[in-house]
């Protein structure tokens, strides 16, 4: 695991942010989630930061033979803090490119671990 904040871990994201950038999806759903969430929220969503950086919010991936069931839940994976500001809510989402013909699922399950 990278840790989140390291050198690699700025470099990674670096070359994340170039990849988001260059799938060229329009809009971007990390800048309309935010603004959208900011404007129910009534106050501006940004990204968290780690010593005033502002991490990297998104993945870019093809999965061709499927997940593992896994948590996203930033508490869990690091209990004593990790962010500049406290964590009062996450958001994760999955947006599907393309999709096969037939098969594939998704459960999501809306509770705390």
């Amino acid at each position: 695991m990278i840790r989140p904040g390291s050198a690699r871990y700025w470099r990674d994201a670096e070359a994340a942010r170039a990849s988001w950038q260059r799938a060229g999806m329009r809009p971007d759903l990390i800048t309309v989630s935010l603004a959208r969430l900011g404007s129910a929220w009534g106050a501006a969503v940004t990204p968290a930061t780690i010593g005033g950086r502002a991490v990297f919010g998104g993945t870019l991936r093809e999965i061709n033979a499927g997940a593992l069931v896994h948590y996203d839940d930033i508490n869990r994976e690091f209990p004593t803090g990790l962010f500049d500001q406290e964590v009062v809510a996450q958001l994760a989402f999955n947006v599907w490119v393309s999709v096969p013909v037939t098969g594939g699922a998704t459960t999501v399950w809306r509770h705390r671990w």
